[in-house]
């Protein structure tokens, strides 16, 4: 066999499989190489009169150098790799993988010096796996663990399917789809379609394998499909729709309400002006760290702290209101950093003086402060219609009310009534047909009676029995087994305000009908109601899952392949799903915008109009 001895020598110390008198053996002739320091030995003599080679030098562990220094104040001793079962072994290695996926670590630091080091001195000497078992067999391992997770969490159940792509550091072109169940986005795959053109056909095929293969091997029923509205995207939505007509298929409202706020930059008034000022604002002082320090110098005198100012970016979609409302929070510091030091500044930014006078000047002028104002009043409500529309958990109900605030706000805007969004406010039990208005033939009791026989038609396949229509006019009048006290929606509210949850409507319906009824009409209510529920309005679980996989993909670490890429981003995901569902991490805050400020533009609505906040508070 061809190798460096000291690769063997290695592998034979840390290798579980190896025999325990060859591990023996060896650590005898280390013992002999490296004998022990001697109180009374005054240490080897290295003066030229003496002839041979020098003496070795002491090692200090079973993976150090001889041109490491030596520590002596770790004290770390050589010592025999632990006696682990196979089994135990197998153990230990995977809890290796999760600690490094978990923290994203680089897969090669298992083979550093100091992690040798580390575990040579906390660990006992316990076996460490090379980098090509930690990225090949043991992570394969810990995929198909993860993929139980998932298969057990999904199987049998409604689901939506979300694709979306994303080019990673090495400009590949990856399509990623994931299934959306109970509020959790899963990954179920990632393809490579640098090769192929970016057209309707090919997103299909890979969409129609991702169906085949959920539906099939994964056991879940899959009831929507959801993406954005790229040209091959919705080609692809067409295209699916004519083959599978009892999908639901829907555009990522995330991206569409992004769609609305990039059309409103887009505009030419003195108000998006403003806004183009307040960018450059915030860039140039991000950008000159003495400029920076002045301000910072100004906020600690009134503030006690420091702050930053965000910069605007494509995928923080909320970024754009936030820089905006940044510059207004701090307008009279910068007005006085600006006044105090205006001199200094311009010779900071002396390299482009155009751009320095510029934005010192915009600085100076109340008008900018005013249409800056008036600008982040209109951005604000569409900031907080971001946060809605891309949460994990949003649903067609939560899409559709947050356009009707929209409409109270703004003066034209534009919505598309779909049946799947009405029925999806009208399947929550604590709103109904409370929003709608009873004096509209489409929201009347035949009206939407006619909306939800549609649905139902479309998405099952089959005309509903007559007893439907029994099932919903009791559901529409709050009486029988849907009133207010027989479903229990009360308690039901309580238990999940005091877990800091919302309410889980799916388990609600869950609930009807009773055992021994099913294919009645409300059996078919129920069913229909649970998969209209179930649908998720975005795609952002892709935005998360390509979050992930961008930061393992950097760019001291861009030649991992994609699929490994995506295999460290499974566990990852999975391993953080385990921590939140045992309570071990803290659940991240939502983000809180500041006091309301409403626009020039609202619209001045009456009592009657204005819908009752607890009411807002029970659908969220």
């Amino acid at each position: 066999m061809c190798g460096r001895p000291s690769t063997f020598r290695a592998h034979i110390k840390t290798c579980p499989h190896m025999p325990l008198e060859a591990k023996q053996t060896l650590a005898e002739e280390d013992a002999a190489k490296n004998p022990p320091d001697e109180p009374n030995n005054p240490g080897p003599d290295f003066s030229p009169d003496l002839g041979g080679p020098l003496p070795p030098a002491a090692s200090v562990s079973l993976t150090s150098v001889s041109l490491l220094p030596p520590v002596p104040e770790h004290n770390i001793q050589i010592r025999a790799p632990l006696d682990l079962t196979p089994a135990e072994a197998q153990v230990f290695q995977a809890d290796i993988l999760r600690l490094f996926v978990a923290n994203n670590f680089a897969l090669r630091a298992i083979e550093s010096v100091e992690t040798r080091l580390f575990f040579n001195k906390y660990a006992l000497g316990a076996p460490l796996p090379t980098r090509q078992a930690l990225g090949g067999r043991i992570l394969k391992d810990a995929v198909r663990e993860s993929e139980a997770h998932m298969v057990k969490a999904v199987h049998g159940k409604m689901v939506t399917g979300l694709s979306d792509g994303w080019k990673d550091k090495r400009k590949r072109a990856l399509l990623a789809y994931m299934a959306n169940v109970d509020a959790k986005a899963y990954t179920v795959g990632v393809e490579d379609i640098s090769s192929l053109p970016k057209t309707a056909e090919n997103h299909l095929k890979v969409v129609k394998q991702a169906i085949k293969r959920c539906e099939d091997e994964l056991g879940m029923k899959i009831v929507g499909w959801v993406s954005d509205a790229g040209g091959d995207s919705r080609g692809m939505r067409i295209r699916l729709g004519k083959e599978r007509p009892e999908l639901l298929l829907f555009d990522c409202w995330a991206h569409q309400i992004k769609l609305v706020v990039g059309d409103i930059l887009k505009l030419k008034n003195n108000l998006i002006t403003a806004g183009d000022n307040a960018q450059e604002i915030a860039k140039w002082f991000t950008s000159h760290s003495q400029a920076l320090g002045l301000l910072q110098g100004e906020q600690v005198k009134a503030n006690g702290r420091s702050r930053m100012y965000m910069t605007p970016n494509l995928t923080r979609w909320t970024s754009h209101y936030l820089t905006a409302q940044g510059l207004l929070d701090d307008c009279g510091l910068l007005r006085a950093t600006v006044a105090l030091h205006r001199d200094r500044l311009k010779q900071i930014g002396s390299q482009d003086p155009e751009r320095t006078e510029r934005v010192l000047s915009a600085v100076e002028q109340p008008g900018f402060w005013d249409s800056l104002k008036e600008l982040a009043s209109y951005l604000r409500p569409l900031a907080i219609s971001l946060n809605v529309a891309q949460a994990a958990d949003t649903r067609l109900h939560h899409i559709l009310i947050t356009l009707g605030r929209l409409y109270q706000i703004f003066d034209d805007p534009s919505i598309n009534p779909e049946d799947a969004f009405i029925l999806a406010v009208f399947f929550n039990p604590y709103i109904r047909c409370r929003l709608f208005s009873p004096n509209s033939p489409d929201f009347c009791a035949n009206g939407l009676y006619t909306t939800t026989r549609c649905l139902f038609e479309r998405v099952f396949q089959k005309a509903p029995d007559s007893g439907l229509l029994e099932a919903y006019m009791s559901y529409y009048n709050w009486s029988d087994e849907f009133s207010v006290e027989a479903w229990h929606l009360e308690e039901y509210s309580e238990m999940y305000k005091n877990e800091g949850k919302g309410v889980n409507l799916d388990a609600l319906w869950s609930t009807i009908p009773c055992p021994g009824t099913i294919n009645t009409g409300r059996h078919q209510l129920a069913c229909l109601a649970k998969l209209v529920l179930s649908i998720v309005a975005n795609s952002a679980g892709c935005e998360r899952l390509f979050s992930c996989m961008g930061n393992i993909h950097t760019k001291l670490r861009n030649r991992l392949n994609f699929e490994r890429i995506h295999d460290i981003a499974t566990v990852a995901m999975d391993i953080e799903t385990q921590h939140q569902a045992t309570g071990l991490t803290r659940k991240r805050t939502r983000r809180c915008f500041d006091t309301p400020r409403p626009p020039p533009a609202l619209r001045t609505t009456t009592e009657a109009d204005t819908v009752d906040s607890d009411l807002l508070h029970q659908v969220f």
